[in-house]
């Protein structure tokens, strides 16, 4: 509101949860008024993670999302003339060659390109933990100097090796 109330022009995007409309309770009038109102300030672009397709998966990244608000926010803002953007992540525990092409049907579905990117357990995580307990980390200095900003899999936690992995994303 000060933005437009104060005649500021400029461009911005932003970073959001994917549940940015459904989690606050919005009727659609109000979500589609919020977002429109964000066009006006100058947001041209949001940026948010479905993280995966699959709703076991979400649950153990403790995502309390469903998938239906990805939906449902990719809708509300590109009706307001905002570009839609979302990463997806691959490599948990539980991940297969059917969950791996769930995500990418929801993404399909949404008609939205995403960004991809693999597991990175990181210190003080449950993840982290699960891959100590779990002898996916056996050294941990080791492990921490590999990590980095790194787009390929690092750590493999699931049954299919990285092969099988790359092969379903290049479907």
């Amino acid at each position: 509101d000060a933005i437009i109330e104060n005649n500021l022009k400029f461009k911005w995007n932003a970073s959001v949860r994917v549940d940015l409309f459904s989690r606050a309770n919005l009727t659609v009038d109000d979500s589609i008024r919020v977002a429109k109102k964000m066009k006006q300030a100058g947001c041209y672009q949001v940026g948010f993670s479905l993280e995966s397709g699959n709703q076991e998966i979400l649950e153990m990244m403790n995502k309390k999302i469903e998938a239906d608000a990805f939906y449902y926010t990719v809708k509300v803002l590109r009706d307001s003339g905002i570009i839609c953007q979302t990463t997806v992540l691959f490599g948990y525990p539980i991940e297969t060659k059917e969950s791996i092409k769930e995500t990418f049907d929801q993404c399909l579905k949404a008609a939205i390109y995403p960004s991809i990117g693999f597991l990175m357990p990181l210190p003080s995580t449950g993840m982290y933990d699960y891959a100590k307990q779990n002898g996916f980390i056996t050294d941990e200095d080791r492990y921490l100097e590999s990590i980095t900003e790194r787009q390929d899999i690092n750590i493999n936690m699931t049954k299919m090796t990285n092969d099988e992995i790359m092969n379903e994303i290049k479907l």
